[in-house]
């Protein structure tokens, strides 16, 4: 009986989380240090819509996954540790590195995000317990 439950919650986890989108969302954060060492403008606004849109990813994963898929764990805490971050230099160090502008454009490209990936990991969730519901039906 183990095994099965193993076997079904690997299948779970790679229905939510796919390395492949966490990487997609990370090339806006390597074009931003690409635009810094070339001294290039647009750099700053590329790391806010990329963290923003990893972290929505990544905390829409953690909430349908529980907290049982230590890779997203792990980088929903970096997202955490970065939004604190970017509360940090907003509310209490003047404005370095980002200022309320930076903190206001990260939150909402946080919130659409999220709601697009809630709904899409929620669409997700439905059809894999009707699967699982109609496997054990069959048994």
């Amino acid at each position: 009986m183990e095994i099965l439950d193993t076997s079904s919650k690997l299948q779970v986890e790679r229905n939510y989380f796919k390395v492949r989108v966490v990487i997609l969302w990370f090339i806006p954060v390597v074009l931003y240090f690409i635009f810094k060492a070339l001294h290039w403008s647009g750099g700053n606004i590329l790391l806010i819509f990329g963290t923003g849109g990893f972290s929505a990813y990544l905390w829409s994963g953690l909430y349908f996954l529980k907290a049982k898929h230590s890779f997203n764990t792990a980088l929903s805490i970096l997202a955490a540790i970065w939004l604190m971050f970017l509360c940090y230099g907003a509310f209490l160090n003047r404005g370095i590195p980002f200022n309320t502008k930076a903190l206001m454009i990260y939150l909402v490209v946080f919130s659409i995000y999220f709601i697009i990936y809630f709904l899409i990991f929620q669409k997700r969730f439905k059809k894999s317990n009707l699967k699982v519901n109609d496997q054990t039906a069959i048994k």
